[in-house]
C-alpha cells in the first residue's frame, strides 16, 4: 500500500489536480468496505461468541500499568509513530520549500510521491526478505533498536540534505529500513508480555498508542514545520534517539524474563 498509494497520488496530483487523489482515495475505501461486508467470514461462531462474552478474560488497566515490558513497548511505539507522524505530515511541505524549488507544483507533487513510494519498497523489501533471518539472528529487541537508530540517521539527515537524490538514497532508504526491522519486531514484542488469551488486547491497547502517536505528531508536526522546515525533523530524530533508552531497557527486561523462565 504504502509503494504504490504515495506514487499514485503523486502523479494522479500531477496530472489530474490535487483533488484527484481524494476521489481516488475514497473510492479505493469504498472498495475496501464492501469487500470486508462481502468477502471476509466471521471467525467466530455464534457459539462461541456468547461463551467469550460469558467466560472471556478481557484487559485490565493493571494489565498494562503493572507490565513493565509492556509500558516500555508501548512508550516505543507511541513515540515512533509520533515522529514518524511528523514527518509524514510535513514531508510534502518540505518537498516545495526545499527539495523541488526549482520545479513547478505539478513536478513537485510527482517527485514527493515517487520519494515515498522508496519508503515502501524500502519497507516492502525489508519485511518480505531481512527480517526473518535477522530476527534468528539478532532477535526482536536488538532490532527495535537497531531499526530505530536507521530512522533516526534517515530523518536527521534530511536537516541537512536539499537534494532529492540524497534524500531518496540516504534518508529515505535508512528511515525505510529502519521501519521495516523496528515497528513489526515491536508490535510481536507486544503479544509476549501478557499471556495467550490477552494477546488480541494487548494489540489493540499497542494500536491504540501508535493512533494517539499519530494525531499528536501530525499536530505538533505543522507547528515546528511553521517555525523551520526542517525543525519537525530535527526534533523527531532526537525523538528517535531518546527512544533508545527504553529500547535498551526492554531488551534487558525480555533477558530477565527468559533468564528466569526456567525456575519459574
Amino acid at each position: 500500500g504504502f509503494i504504490f498509494g504515495p506514487g499514485l497520488g503523486g502523479t494522479l496530483a500531477a496530472f489530474f489536480g490535487e483533488t484527484a487523489p481524494f476521489y481516488v482515495g475514497a473510492a479505493v475505501t469504498a472498495v475496501t468496505v464492501l469487500l470486508s461486508w462481502l468477502v471476509l467470514k466471521e471467525s467466530l461462531t455464534p457459539e462461541e461468541r456468547a461463551a467469550w462474552r460469558e467466560h472471556g478474560r478481557k484487559m485490565q488497566v493493571a494489565d498494562v500499568t503493572q507490565n513493565l515490558p509492556l509500558l516500555l513497548t508501548l512508550l516505543m511505539g507511541f513515540g515512533a509513530q509520533f515522529s514518524f507522524s511528523m514527518f509524514q505530515s510535513t514531508f510534502a511541505l518540505f518537498g516545495a520549500a526545499v527539495l523541488f524549488t526549482q520545479q513547478t507544483p505539478q513536478e513537485t507533487s510527482l517527485g514527493v510521491g515517487l520519494l515515498l513510494t522508496a519508503i515502501g519498497i524500502g519497507q516492502f523489501i525489508t519485511q518480505m526478505f531481512l527480517i526473518q533471518p535477522l530476527v534468528k539472528r539478532w532477535g526482536e529487541t536488538n532490532l527495535v533498536i537497531i531499526g530505530d537508530l536507521l530512522r533516526a540517521v534517515g530523518v536527521l539527515s534530511l536537516v541537512v540534505f536539499t537534494s532529492p537524490w540524497l534524500v531518496g538514497a540516504v534518508s529515505l532508504l535508512a528511515f525505510a529500513v529502519g521501519s521495516g526491522l523496528m515497528m513489526p519486531s515491536l508490535q510481536s514484542l507486544a503479544t509476549t508480555t501478557v499471556h495467550d488469551e490477552l494477546r488480541g488486547g494487548v494489540l489493540g491497547v499497542y494500536q491504540s498508542a501508535t493512533s494517539l502517536g499519530v494525531i499528536l505528531g501530525s499536530a505538533l508536526g505543522g507547528v515546528l514545520f511553521a517555525v523551520a522546515p526542517t525543525r519537525p525533523f530535527l526534533v523527531g530524530g532526537l525523538l528517535f534517539m531518546g527512544l533508545l533508552l527504553p529500547a535498551l531497557a526492554l531488551r534487558g527486561s525480555v533477558r530477565a524474563r527468559v533468564v528466569a523462565a526456567p525456575g519459574d
